[in-house]
């Protein structure tokens, strides 16, 4: 079989846009969780939103950043799938759930060794980016 006989509709093209989303959304989760974790959250700076507020919350309580942020979120996603829908609320699902990966991976940012030689900021790094 030669290559110019072989189909190039293997994945409708419907799936494209999709895809490119979520692997948009996936590079701007990877870009914030390493911004929070190597600067944001180790020199006390707050920012916006809910992960702000997490920041906020963790500086005066000691919970750490990704335990009120996934809480603050789970009640923000309950309401949004009552007033606009499962539909809607998927992608955002995802996105929580990639951010609330990459906020534990590195909620100790600092520059203890783990035992390997390696400081958590690069274990981070390594976790941020699969």
């Amino acid at each position: 079989m030669k290559l110019s006989e072989i189909s190039n509709n293997v994945v409708p093209k419907s799936v494209y846009p999709t895809v490119m989303e979520y692997i948009s959304i996936t590079i701007g989760l990877i870009i914030m969780s390493c911004g929070w974790n190597w600067f944001i959250i180790p020199y006390n700076i707050t920012g916006g939103g809910a992960t702000g507020l997490s920041a906020l919350i963790q500086y005066s309580t000691g919970i750490p950043v990704y335990i009120s942020y996934l809480a603050m979120n789970v009640v923000l996603i309950v309401i949004a799938i009552k007033q606009l829908g499962w539909a809607f609320s998927i992608k955002t699902i995802f996105a929580v759930g990639g951010e609330y990966q990459c906020l534990a991976g590195g909620h100790c940012a600092g520059d203890k060794e783990d035992g390997q030689g390696m400081t958590k900021t690069v274990n981070i790094y390594r976790f941020c980016v699969w």
